[in-house]
């Protein structure tokens, strides 16, 4: 996939061509609690008018390096990330910043999904490699519009930042790092009660917790994190 130069833009530039009203909807009710809607408006917009590729993660160090290309002052306001077309990321998407909202307009291909306290949108599908890591108490979305494929998903009870459907890939397995929540609307396959019974130690901190990051690399390695070796469906030709 070639990738498109990117462009720094002002808010009404991109609001000349695309109309983005409902994902800033949504994304000023995520926020509007936390922080002054006078804090909350995009500054900037990095745009990528066609599909992009991305080597390496997709996170604020990428962003910094976007600025830096351009001349730009390199300061982390709030600035959208928007893609038209599709986004093929070799490595994860780990933004972890409010400040830098994703759109994607088409679909979005990565080894890992981290949700943290971001907020990402994908209109088409997202096919993630490895793992989908969500959660992080309440102050992150992901919303994809069209489908999802993962093997594994790692969510905190705090917070689903995505719905049951469609995000519902066949033979996925859902674990939870929080209790057994009846207000929680995953239906997970283990939470922190069973991870000790089926997840490898490997997996775990020195507290008695599964550490999420040596949970990814375990499955980025080939290698089942569980104590019975079985492992889900794999997201086969994800750079196809």
């Amino acid at each position: 996939m070639s990738t498109v130069n990117p462009r720094l833009l002002t808010k009404e530039e991109i609001d000349q061509c695309f109309d983005l009203e409902r994902y800033y909807t949504n994304y000023l009710s995520l926020y509007y609690m936390y922080y002054p809607i006078g804090l909350l408006q995009i500054t900037r917009v990095i745009f990528f008018d066609g599909d992009t590729n991305i080597k390496g993660n997709l996170d604020a160090g990428w962003v910094i390096a976007q600025l830096e290309k351009l001349n730009e002052d390199a300061s982390l306001d709030f600035i959208l990330i928007l893609i038209n077309g599709n986004i093929m990321v070799e490595g994860d998407i780990c933004i972890g910043d409010h400040h830098l909202p994703l759109i994607v307009l088409g679909n979005a291909h990565c080894d890992v999904l981290e949700n943290r306290h971001d907020y990402i949108h994908i209109t088409g599908n997202a096919y993630i490699k490895y793992v989908f890591r969500g959660g992080y108490y309440n102050h992150g979305s992901v919303n994809v519009d069209g489908n999802a494929y993962v093997p594994y998903v790692l969510n905190d009870n705090y917070s689903s930042p995505f719905a049951p459907e469609p995000f519902v890939p066949e033979g996925a397995v859902f674990i939870s790092l929080a209790y057994r929540d009846n207000r929680d609307t995953i239906k997970y396959d283990y939470t922190r009660e069973d991870l000790a019974e089926v997840i490898i130690p490997a997996a775990f901190n020195g507290e008695g917790n599964v550490d999420e990051k040596k949970f990814i690399e375990i499955v980025k390695s080939g290698q089942s994190p569980f104590i019975d070796g079985r492992k889900p469906g794999t997201i086969d030709n994800i750079w196809s």
